[in-house]
């Protein structure tokens, strides 16, 4: 990472600040013979939404209960 020091005025500053934030910054190296005042910000693109349905609720199981006696084996299901 480079440093970089920039001579603003505090409106110019403030800009920076909220470009910085928003996102990256460019610098371009000027001819220091032009007055000419330039300031361009371009905000970071907003990040899509990401939209995504719930999942549907799974149907209730009927609650089984196994009943095993010696060898006979019986199932018992809840009445709904």
């Amino acid at each position: 990472m480079r440093a970089v020091t920039l001579e603003v005025n505090p409106e110019q500053a403030e800009i920076l600040v909220k470009a910085k934030e928003e996102g990256s910054i460019q610098l371009t190296l000027r001819n220091p013979l032009d007055d000419e005042v330039f300031v361009e910000v371009k905000p970071a693109p907003a990040p899509a939404p990401v939209v995504r349905s719930a999942p549907a609720p799974a149907p209730p199981r009927p609650r089984a209960v196994t009943v095993i006696r010696g060898t006979d084996v019986s199932t018992a299901r809840e009445q709904s």
